[in-house]
C-alpha cells in the first residue's frame, strides 16, 4: 500500500517537474493525486480504528518503513 502511495507520487511528480508545462497530462497528475489522497485516507482510517496492530505495535518491518518514507 504505501509503495504504491510512493510509487504514484513519484509519477505525479515527474510528470510535473521535469515535463514542459505545455505537455503536461492533467488527467494523469489528477488520477496519481486521487491514488495517493485515496491511500492516506485509508491509512488514516486504519490508524484511528486502532484495528491496524502492523501499524501500531512497536514491531518494525519492510511495511512500516515504506510507510515512514512515504511520509517523508
Amino acid at each position: 500500500l504505501a509503495q504504491g502511495a510512493m510509487d504514484a507520487i513519484m509519477l505525479r511528480n515527474v510528470e510535473t517537474l521535469f515535463r514542459p508545462e505545455s505537455m503536461q497530462w492533467d488527467e494523469y497528475v489528477a488520477r496519481q493525486s486521487t491514488k495517493i489522497d485515496r491511500t492516506f485516507n485509508y491509512l488514516e482510517n486504519e490508524i484511528s480504528s486502532e484495528q491496524a496492530v502492523y501499524l501500531s505495535g512497536s514491531a518494525i518491518n519492510l511495511g512500516t518503513i515504506t510507510l515512514a518514507c512515504t511520509l517523508g
